[in-house]
C-alpha cells in the first residue's frame, strides 16, 4: 500500500462515529467464533488421536478405528469412521414393541393389524364356509341365498347362514367330517358351529375330562363326563 492510500485509510478510521455498543458487539462475535473454533479444532484432533469417531456411533452402528501412518512430523492419525450394523439386528426405541436396525438406523416394527377384514359378517378375509364377524374374527358362517353355495366351499350349500352337506353331512359324531372349517356333524346331520373345545383349533379337554356335544346345553364345554354336560 502507497503511502497516500494509507493516509486515506487513516484519515477514514479517525473521523467515521462507531459507538461503543456497536464497538463490544463486534468484540463478542470475534471471541466467541475464535473460542468455537478452537473447541471444535481441539475436539477434531482429539478424535484423530485417539482414533474414534465423530459423532459417536448409535445403537445400530460400530466404529471402525481411523488409521494411523509415519510421517516425517510423527505419527499421524485419521478419526475412525462410522459403519451400520447389519439389517435386522435388534435394537430398541421407547414406547415401541420391538425395532430393528436399517441403514444404521433403528427402525419401530410395523405391528400387522390382528383378525379378519373387513369385520361386516361377510366372508372377507376369512376362508370359505367362515365370516368375519363385528369382532374380526373368523366364524363358521355364510352368506348368500339359501340352498345355493353362496360362500360356502365347494360340494356344501348355505343354509340360514349356515354352510350345509345336502343331504346330511358325515360322520355324524360331533367332528368336522364334511362340513365346513369351524363346524362339526351333529347327531342328526347339520353342520353346526364349532364351539369350544368342539373346535380343533381352541384348547382341548384335559385326559379326564369329556368334550360336550353339540347337541347339550353346555356344547363345546369340558366335563367330567356326558351327564354333566
Amino acid at each position: 500500500m502507497d503511502g497516500t492510500r494509507f493516509d486515506q485509510l487513516i484519515k477514514s478510521m479517525a473521523t467515521t462515529r462507531v459507538s461503543r455498543l456497536t464497538a463490544l458487539r463486534g468484540l463478542a462475535v470475534g471471541a466467541v467464533a475464535a473460542i468455537a473454533g478452537v473447541n471444535f479444532r481441539a475436539e477434531d484432533a482429539e478424535a484423530a488421536r485417539s482414533r474414534r469417531c465423530k459423532p459417536k456411533p448409535n445403537q445400530c452402528q460400530t466404529c471402525k478405528k481411523g488409521k494411523c501412518r509415519q510421517t516425517n512430523n510423527g505419527k499421524k492419525c485419521h478419526r475412525g469412521k462410522l459403519r451400520p450394523k447389519a439389517n435386522g439386528t435388534l435394537c430398541s426405541i421407547p414406547g415401541a414393541t420391538s425395532a430393528t436396525c436399517l441403514n444404521g438406523a433403528c427402525i419401530a416394527a410395523v405391528t400387522p393389524p390382528l383378525g379378519c377384514s373387513p369385520a361386516n359378517n361377510t366372508q372377507g378375509s376369512c376362508q370359505p364356509g367362515q365370516i368375519c364377524n363385528t369382532l374380526g374374527n373368523c366364524v363358521a358362517g355364510c352368506t348368500g341365498t339359501n340352498n345355493t353355495q353362496g360362500s360356502c366351499p365347494q360340494n356344501l350349500v348355505c343354509v340360514n347362514g349356515q354352510c350345509q352337506v345336502p343331504g346330511g353331512c358325515t360322520p355324524r359324531t360331533n367332528v368336522q367330517g364334511n362340513c365346513a372349517p369351524g363346524q362339526v356333524c351333529n347327531l342328526s346331520g347339520i353342520c353346526v358351529t364349532a364351539v369350544g373345545c368342539l373346535n380343533t383349533a381352541n384348547p382341548q379337554c384335559g385326559t379326564n375330562q369329556f368334550c360336550c356335544p353339540s347337541e347339550t346345553a353346555q356344547a363345546g364345554e369340558c366335563r367330567g363326563n356326558l351327564t354333566a354336560c
